[in-house]
């Protein structure tokens, strides 16, 4: 073996030192580049974590909008259906009024009608003064059938105190 020169050992140690030195900072550097990609990491699961929880929430949304949208489509649906109903009982209501006399033959149908209903109430009016003057007759009848009723017993009795006293005069003889 030989033996090294104590410069050389020398200027092999410091180079040695040196490369440890450098492999140091290397690793330091490697170390703060991980720490740093770690940090990077951790930032985009953060980031990813909360797209999700956005997505999610988004997807809610759209399903709430669709529910929505078939509901609003369900009442257009409906809307129609009724429109539908509605336009088929105008047109009906619009040929049965095709069908209905013109407005000057109900006018005159009302005005017959009225005059009509003034010569009843006219007949009405007769009648009940032919029933108040038949009822009038008809007391006066009463009336007078009361007194020949009256006429009647007062000659009833007259005939039969004429017979009674008929017959003491016929006893007498």
């Amino acid at each position: 073996m030989t033996q090294a020169d104590p410069e050389e050992l020398e200027t092999r140690l410091q180079e040695l030192e040196a490369e440890i030195q450098q492999r140091r900072q290397v690793l330091e550097q490697a170390r703060q580049d991980s720490a740093a990609a770690d940090q990077a990491v951790s930032d985009a699961e953060a980031a990813l974590e909360q797209a999700n929880t956005e997505l999610e929430a988004s997807r809610k949304e759209l399903e709430e909008a669709e529910s929505e949208a078939k509901s609003a489509q369900t009442e257009v649906e409906q809307a129609q259906a009724e429109r539908d109903r509605l336009q088929a009982e105008l047109d009906g209501l619009d040929a049965q009024a095709g069908e209905l006399p013109d407005v000057s033959v109900i006018e005159q149908e009302m005005a017959d009608l009225r005059a009509q209903r003034e010569q009843l109430q006219e007949q009405a009016s007769r009648n009940d003064e032919e029933q108040k003057a038949a009822q009038e007759e008809i007391e006066s009848i009463e009336a007078q059938l009361a007194e020949t009723e009256a006429e009647q017993q007062e000659l009833t009795a007259e005939i039969e105190r004429l017979e009674a006293e008929l017959e003491e005069l016929a006893g007498d003889d």
